[in-house]
Formats: C-alpha cells, structure tokens, sequence
C-alpha cells in the first residue's frame, strides 16, 4: 500500500505512480468509492497499485466501489485482469463493484471477453452512483 494513502476521505487521494501518465486517484462519493483511473491499464504499476487499493479499502470497511475508466484508452490482458481480479475480490467480501465511462477501445475489449455480461457498465458516474 503507498504510504501516502490517506485513512480518511476528506478528498481524492492521488495515488503517484512512476510510469509516465499513469495514476490512480481514490475518492468519496456519499458512501461509494470512487476510482478514478488515467492511463494505459497494463502492465505497469497502475494495475498494481488499483490492486492494492482495493483491497486496502475493503480492509477499511468499504463496500460499494466505482471505477472510473474514462481516462484510460487502453487496457491489455494484465489490465482486463486486474478488473475482474478486483470485481471478484469485492464480490467475495461481500461488496459490489460497477463501472463508468468505458472508451470504446476498452468497451471492445470486454466485450470480446463476455466480461460486458459479468460487469455493469455505465456511461457516467451519476448513472453509476445511483444505481446502488
């Protein structure tokens, strides 16, 4: 877990990450948490880090999770997994985890996989925040 990740949900936490461009920002919305990804999802250390996020937040209690894949143009093998490997954690621990903003790339992608059958995808937050 990166030592800088606040505890307390006073405002987005901005998860730094050394690959170019990439990063992961963790915020509160009403009782949902928000991850807000930007970057290529990869094989790099923003799938990583979106591993170690959650699971950190789920070890603080949080249950309803959305990510935000608005900013990511790009997602191979080791990205697709990191998101189900997440919805799955989530789902075992009792939590749910929803999805917004997809590019068509990744949309595509997903879809290819079935995983647009196993994920719920949304096209902006508000339709992901309020479906809880």
């Amino acid at each position: 877990m990166p030592s800088n990740f606040r505890t307390s949900f006073e405002g987005p936490t901005l998860v730094p990450l050394a690959t170019s461009g990439s990063q992961l920002t963790v915020r509160k919305v009403t009782d949902v948490t928000v991850l807000d990804l930007t970057g290529s999802f990869n094989r790099d250390q923003l799938t990583q880090a979106f591993r170690e996020q959650i699971q950190a937040l789920l070890g603080r209690g949080a249950k309803k999770f959305v990510v935000n894949l608005s900013q990511v143009p790009y997602a191979d093998s080791s990205g697709v997994g990191a998101l189900l490997g997440a919805f799955k954690f989530i789902q075992a621990a009792g939590g749910k985890c929803k999805f917004f903003g997809a590019p068509p790339q990744v949309v595509h992608t997903l879809k290819t996989l079935n995983l647009h059958r196993i994920f719920e995808l949304f096209q902006d937050e508000t339709a992901a925040l309020s479906s809880f």
